[in-house]
């Protein structure tokens, strides 16, 4: 029976490397279309009338940082800094 118990060394030794769930070479359009819609979504937020309700404004907000941020790092991945 412990013959069927495996310990952490065996269960390192048959680990799988991890790979990106996206392939590398759509990095560049995945870091395109996301910086893309982010500064869409920031341009629409910035013009917004001043007495804007709080939540109309994070509907915008949100999402533009949000894209942003991936866009971002995307970007890096595709110049192969791989953060």
């Amino acid at each position: 029976m412990s013959a069927m118990v495996n310990t952490n060394q065996d269960l390192w030794n048959e680990g799988i490397p991890v790979s990106a769930p996206i392939p590398p070479s759509l990095f560049p359009l995945v870091a395109y279309v996301t910086v893309s819609v982010g500064l869409v979504a920031a341009g629409l937020f910035a013009v917004q009338k001043r007495g804007t309700p709080l939540t109309e404004q994070l509907t915008l907000a949100l999402p533009a940082s949000i894209m942003l941020g991936v866009g971002s790092v995307f970007t890096f991945l595709s110049v192969g800094i791989y953060v």
